[in-house]
């Protein structure tokens, strides 16, 4: 059995989730700043949005090693996901999703599913 060595080329190698997004400085120009959903310390800017990946990916680098010499943790991606996950909703909106669904000739299952992937553009 071939044991994995979580060294910093093994964290630099994982499949993190990476957004970008516009901001706007004192001036109000606009510059990008990226950063690592699961690191939220870990983040870099730019006047564009490669900049900013530049950027990031050296920030990412000092955060890793600084992690690995002071032997903290370090949160990796999730990489696999069952698909099934619970939600609680008050009552209300309960039945008011209940009975969408039914108006649609759908579970409530397939409703939920239909209008999360539409939020996240997976329609």
């Amino acid at each position: 059995m071939k044991t994995i060595s979580k060294n910093l080329d093994y964290y630099m190698e994982l499949p993190y989730t990476v957004v970008i997004e516009p901001d706007e400085d004192n001036d109000g120009g606009t510059y990008f700043v990226a950063r690592i959903l699961e690191i939220p310390d870990c983040m870099g800017d730019g006047d564009t949005p490669a900049e900013s990946l530049e950027s990031l990916a050296i920030h990412k680098r000092m955060w890793l090693e600084a992690q690995l010499a002071d032997e903290s943790y370090i949160p990796e991606p999730q990489q696999k996901f069952s698909g099934k996950f619970n939600v609680r909703v008050g009552s209300d909106l309960h039945r008011k999703l209940s009975k969408t669904a039914a108006m649609q000739d759908m579970s409530l299952n397939q409703f939920v599913t239909e209008k999360l992937a539409e939020a996240v553009g997976n329609p």
